[in-house]
């Protein structure tokens, strides 16, 4: 069995969560794309983790992970990353395998994301400053360097000189200080030297286990309205995060994939600078609280979160698009005790009744959305059992399948892998 978990709007959707709920039944977890500028909290009994590219089974002692092809591979992050684990007693060695074709970020990346950013002005994105476009950018133009590049010094030592005499007349036009390769040459090779033990196939290891049909399980990053081509460019990430990409990103033929989980979150976030459209974006103090109940700050940055309401108009949009069969309804808990509990059912630009792909992204900014009031539910933290759950609840979930056409399977009433309620 394949499975494909997908944010269905703007990351942050709690994917981290559920992904480490599944993996108790995974043989595999995959990343597939993005880099470390994804933010994946997860809690568990080993502690409270911030993962950005080791992928959320890991904490399932029994699954191997990897990271394939398409991730946008962070030495510094990555090193940490294994280092906060294996100070929490999670065994590494043999379980995590990292592929060879992977792209690497160096310090010059991150640089001129900044730079590029900036250049913007008031249509910034803010990104997350880690590098991830410019190293997008470097795999396009024929500059990105591969894991399996720096395993051989001279192609290594000749791909970074071209690539400096370019990357610093840049830098340096900018004002910045230009990077010296010498220091970038002996910290990768360093790198290179400490996680060779991880670099494998990955290209074979995923298809021999989908020919031997295990339980596999491909993390998604981000979120659909993230996404490169059909998120809100040009506030968007550098990558598909759709699950046709797990194909370019891991290796697998999409074909393969026998379900996709869609993830959503019962209200919407956006994090970013303010210049993103979040058409259901509001203010106040109850836009302040509902931050503060839900701890909406970013995992990477920690910047706070732009808050709205459910927007079932993009994620009806989402459900199509990703082919997504169930999904998966988080953080209910935080819109406990509410009186009103609105979602967006349309929206209207200059008096008309208009789609999510009618309209650009300075369009969306725009829209009046249009909203269904339903009544709001009580607390449901100590609730295990779907029955249990409150009507008023269980009226939202039923808005929400009616309205997009797929079941919602699972919900997630809070940050511990208990708080999960199955549905039968």
């Amino acid at each position: 069995m394949v499975t494909a978990v997908i944010g269905c709007q703007f990351g942050d959707e709690g994917k981290g969560k559920i992904i480490d709920f599944l993996a108790k039944d995974t043989e595999y977890v995959v990343r597939f794309h993005g880099g470390a500028g994804a933010g994946h909290t997860v809690v568990n009994n080993f502690g409270t983790f911030k993962m950005h590219l080791i992928p959320c089974g890991i904490f399932n002692k029994k699954a191997k992970c990897v990271i394939a092809n398409g991730v946008m591979l962070d030495p510094e992050v990555l090193l940490q990353e294994i280092n906060s684990l294996t100070k929490a007693g999670i065994k590494i060695k043999g379980r995590l395998f990292i592929s060879s074709r992977a792209h690497l970020v160096f310090p010059y990346h991150k640089i001129l994301d900044g730079i590029f950013d900036e250049a913007k002005g008031r249509l910034k994105t803010a990104t997350t400053g880690r590098g991830n476009g410019p190293v997008h950018a470097d795999k396009s133009s024929y500059y990105g360097i591969l894991v399996q590049d720096v395993m051989d010094k001279n192609i290594f030592r000749a791909k970074l000189e071209k690539i400096l005499s370019v990357k610093n007349k840049i830098i340096k036009e900018f004002g910045s200080k230009e990077i010296t390769l010498s220091k970038i040459f002996k910290d990768y090779s360093r790198f290179i030297t400490y996680i060779k033990p991880f670099i494998g196939n990955t290209f074979e290891i995923l298809n021999n286990a989908v020919d031997q049909k295990k339980q596999i399980l491909f993390e998604g990053a981000h979120g659909i309205f993230l996404d490169n081509d059909w998120g809100t460019y040009p506030y968007v990430t550098a990558s598909s995060t759709l699950p046709g990409n797990i194909g370019a990103g891991a290796g697998v033929n999409p074909s393969k994939v026998d379900s996709v989980v869609g993830i959503v979150k019962a209200y919407a976030t956006r994090i970013d600078s303010g210049a993103g459209p979040l058409p259901t974006e509001f203010f106040g103090k109850l836009a302040d609280a509902i931050r503060a109940w839900g701890g909406e700050f970013g995992a990477t940055t920690g910047r706070p979160r732009r808050i709205g309401w459910l927007d079932l108009v993009q994620l009806r949009f989402a459900v199509k698009l990703a082919g997504i069969n169930s999904l998966v309804l988080t953080k209910a808990d935080v819109l406990a005790s509410l009186r009103t509990v609105p979602v967006c059912v349309d929206y209207k630009l200059r008096g008309r009744s208009v789609g999510y792909l009618n309209i650009n992204s300075e369009e969306l900014k725009n829209v009046t959305p249009v909203y269904k009031d339903l009544p709001g539910w009580a607390e449901i933290g100590e609730v295990r059992k779907y029955n249990d759950l409150p009507k008023e609840l269980k009226n939202y979930v039923e808005i929400i399948e009616k309205f997009v056409g797929v079941p919602v399977k699972i919900l997630s009433i809070g940050p511990e892998r208990s708080q999960t309620i199955i549905r039968s």
